[in-house]
Order: C-alpha cells, then sequence, then structure tokens
C-alpha cells in the first residue's frame, strides 16, 4: 500500500508565495534541481558457442558511477548540469558555486528535496542563489 505524505497545506501556500514574488523581480529565474547516480556494473549473461565446450568471460567485479547534478527551469527551458564524482555537501558547494558563476547577473531561486547534504551546515549559498 502507497504510503501517503502529509505535506502542511501552509507550507505548500508559503512557497507559493514566495516563489511568486520572486518571479516578479527583474532577472529571477527559478530551477528545479535534484542529482542521480549513474554507473556500471557487470552481469551475466548468454551467448552462442559450441555444444561441449564450456566458455569463459572473466569480469572485472568493480563499480563505476558517477552523479550528475542538475537544475532546469521550466519557465526558459534552462538547465545548469554537472558531473560529479560524489554526492556530499563539498559537491553541492562546487555545484552551487559553479551555477552561480553561470548566471552572474541572474537572481535564482532553487527548489530542491530535503537530502542531507541540501540542509548541512557548511553549506556555502552564494548571494544570487536562494533556495
Amino acid at each position: 500500500m502507497p504510503r501517503r505524505i502529509n505535506k502542511p497545506r501552509n507550507l505548500l501556500k508559503k512557497t507559493h508565495e514566495e516563489v511568486r514574488d520572486f518571479l516578479s523581480a527583474p532577472n529571477s529565474m527559478v530551477f528545479f534541481f535534484d542529482e542521480s547516480r549513474f554507473g556500471l556494473h557487470p552481469s551475466l549473461g548468454r551467448g552462442w558457442a559450441r555444444k561441449g565446450v564450456r566458455v569463459s568471460a572473466p569480469v572485472n567485479p568493480s563499480y563505476q558511477n558517477f552523479y550528475i547534478y542538475s537544475g532546469v527551469s521550466p519557465l526558459t527551458g534552462e538547465a545548469f548540469s554537472l558531473f560529479l564524482p560524489w554526492v556530499n555537501t563539498e559537491m553541492m558547494n562546487l555545484y552551487l558555486a559553479e551555477m552561480s558563476a553561470a548566471f552572474p547577473d541572474k537572481k535564482i531561486v532553487l527548489i530542491w528535496d530535503q537530502a542531507g547534504w541540501h540542509k548541512s551546515k557548511s553549506l556555502k549559498v552564494p548571494e544570487n542563489i536562494s533556495l
């Protein structure tokens, strides 16, 4: 049975009002942000071989992963993405700094989920970005 998520209506209304007021300002943008892990790992498969011949296909059991940090503006269609090796506060700080540098004359509101590295006390948010 799906779990019901109870979001306070006041919080959603407050967020809507803040974003609406923000968008009325010149040079403002809204981005929705999330990060995703992509990786490769070995798997077993099938193939053709002569009858009675045992086929050997050695595999390297290591995993290779990378993460895409991406923000998309639904109003303009603009996107800003970085390929990074980990998900943590250090990488989040790097993303915010790069995004700020990419849009130096814009005021940006970034809407994201409640991941731990999004709420860290050591998160460094540039002046032109609001969370």
